[in-house]
């Protein structure tokens, strides 16, 4: 977590957001920036992967900036309970427990596939449709 305790960080700028992450403000500039290159030119400039402007990536240029820490693991929870696409826990009957959600890698269609922290994408979309 960031020194400043917020999980996940918000700013109106780069610079803001990387002081809040306690970075050096170049590094994520730069970044951000060969990032933004790459979009443009549609191909990845720093592992030569083909970069689709419609499909697969946007630009990072407009605030505010989010971030959040994230740490490679090995770890990956299979299984789990079952989940329609409301990201509600449903029981054996297929009918959703009120009040229960699920987010990740729990539940996750893509469990037996992908190791652990590549699901928190998932995460994201499902904790926006229970507000």
């Amino acid at each position: 977590m960031p020194s400043n305790g917020q999980a996940w960080p918000q700013a109106n700028t780069v610079a803001e957001l990387a002081g809040k992450l306690g970075m050096p403000c170049l590094n994520l500039s730069e970044t951000i920036e060969q990032w933004n290159l790459s979009v443009l030119a549609g191909k990845d400039g720093l592992f030569g992967r083909e970069m689709s402007k419609e499909t697969d990536s946007a630009m990072i240029d407009t605030g505010p900036f989010y971030a959040v820490e994230i740490y490679p693991s090995l770890i990956n929870t299979q299984g789990g309970p079952r989940r329609n696409e409301r990201a509600e826990i449903v029981d054996p009957y297929g009918e959703p427990i009120p009040g229960l959600y699920g987010a990740g890698e729990l539940g996750s269609l893509w469990g037996l596939i992908y190791q652990g922290e590549v699901i928190l994408r998932n995460v994201w979309p499902l904790a926006g449709l229970q507000g």
